[in-house]
């Protein structure tokens, strides 16, 4: 009677998220004011909250993101979607394009504008250059100095129009690129944003500076030019141009998981570990599951690409 009473009285502490149960209390505080319950419940008083649910494509929900996982590895509707998956990112990033090449003609009307602009600017300041060397020698030493500063901001065009008249344009340079295996498994490895950005910049690096195909004027405001069409263009604040090419190498890390495949056969097996490289491999190869995570990778990808292009000037 008395081992009854005593195992009636018995009391079971459970933390749900935490997969965790004791019956002593002192070892429930202490798991409460773990790492690990901290960082799940982000904080006392997500405790108070309920635990936010992931949903797989089959709606089946979960709560932490390693019980998707798994599940991804069995479930039939999801592998299924992932050929299609690729097959829309494919088409819309052909729709962009298309639409890239209705706005050309209104972006070289701008440019040209741009640099008749800059010439007339430039015929004045040589004008007043003129009419200023007879005022002594104070006024030239200022008219020297500003005659310096108005060569510097005319560098840039002749560097992008005479020094670097022979690079390679964007979308050639994009499809000289190769996406071996390797690079896919480095990119499964490293995640989306390093992959990507790994291929562009080790193609870049590659080529003479003067060859390259974008060159960064100013890292802080992320002022870039890119060579198309055989002429230099400012970067655009959406970064169209930019946008496409990096869309352009995510399309030949998707077509490499095919051969991928061919190297792998048991990737199939949802109990193998070949199954398990495939699975991050395809995370990995896609920008983000929604369009905050897309941007986000785009951007970190153009930040590093803008740093890697950065004009050394002399």
């Amino acid at each position: 009677m008395e081992i009854e009473k005593v195992a009636k009285s018995r009391k079971l502490y459970s933390c749900i998220l935490c997969d965790y149960s004791t019956c002593n209390k002192t070892d429930y505080s202490k798991h409460l004011s773990t790492q690990k319950h901290q960082a799940n419940h982000d904080g006392n008083e997500y405790c108070k909250k309920v635990a936010k649910k992931i949903i797989c494509c089959c709606e089946k929900e979960f709560i932490t993101t390693a019980g998707l996982w798994k599940h991804r590895k069995v479930c039939e509707l999801y592998n299924k979607n992932i050929n299609s998956i690729i097959a829309k990112e494919i088409k819309e990033d052909i729709v962009i394009e298309n639409n890239n090449k209705n706005s050309e003609s209104d972006i070289k009307a701008l440019t040209n504008l741009v640099l008749t602009v800059v010439e007339q600017n430039k015929e004045l300041t040589n004008q007043l250059i003129e009419l200023s060397k007879n005022a002594g020698n104070t006024t030239n030493n200022i008219n020297s100095y500003n005659n310096n500063n108005n060569n510097n901001n005319f560098n840039l065009n002749i560097f992008l129009n005479e020094t670097c008249k022979d690079a390679i344009n964007m979308s050639d340079f994009i499809n000289s690129l190769n996406v071996s295996v390797e690079d896919l498994e480095e990119t499964g490895a490293i995640g989306y944003a390093d992959g990507v950005s790994s291929v562009f910049i080790n193609g870049l690096n590659e080529l003479d500076t003067h060859n390259r195909p974008i060159h960064c004027a100013d890292f802080r405001r992320e002022i870039l030019y890119i060579k198309d069409d055989n002429k230099w263009y400012k970067e655009s604040d959406t970064k169209s141009k930019l946008l496409q090419a990096i869309k352009m190498i995510t399309k030949k890390h998707i077509s490499t998981i095919f051969e991928w495949q061919k190297l792998h056969p048991e990737y199939n097996d949802p109990d193998s570990k070949q199954n398990d490289r495939y699975q991050q491999i395809i995370l990995s190869s896609m920008p983000g599951s929604t369009i905050e995570e897309s941007n986000k990778n785009y951007d970190k990808i153009i930040r590093r690409l803008a740093k890697a292009s950065i004009i050394k000037k002399k």
